[in-house]
């Protein structure tokens, strides 16, 4: 029923580049909810790969590619300005500050390019 991909998506550092320059990764943010209340309190920031001929393509097939490449942080800066752009921070579900978290590699936070970019 699904098809492992994997194989697939060991594309070279030029193509995972173009993907990004293309605008084939889309942010997700997946709700937090506060166990007291039940209301949103904030989101964690999420990437899916949309290809035109693989559909979706999940984190786990394309991270470790990406980080080896070293074009990891152009993809996270990039998702990063795209939620920053089309979102106002404001929490709609409850009028309260909407806390925005994400998921970051060890080596993301020892690159000086990603640190001062995002």
């Amino acid at each position: 029923m699904f098809n492992d991909i994997r194989g697939d998506v060991t594309s070279g550092s030029d193509s995972l580049l173009q993907a990004i320059q293309k605008r084939e990764f889309k942010p997700y943010i997946q709700p937090i909810v506060c166990a007291s209340n039940h209301k949103i309190i904030g989101g964690e920031l999420l990437v899916r790969w949309h290809t035109s001929d693989r559909g979706v393509i999940y984190p786990d097939s394309f991270i470790d590619n990406m980080e080896k490449a070293g074009i990891l942080s152009e993809l996270t800066c990039s998702i990063i300005n795209e939620v920053v752009v089309n979102f106002d921070g404001e929490n709609k579900f409850n009028g309260e500050g909407f806390i925005l978290h994400l998921n970051v590699t060890p080596s993301l936070l020892h690159n000086k390019k990603f640190i001062s970019t995002c």
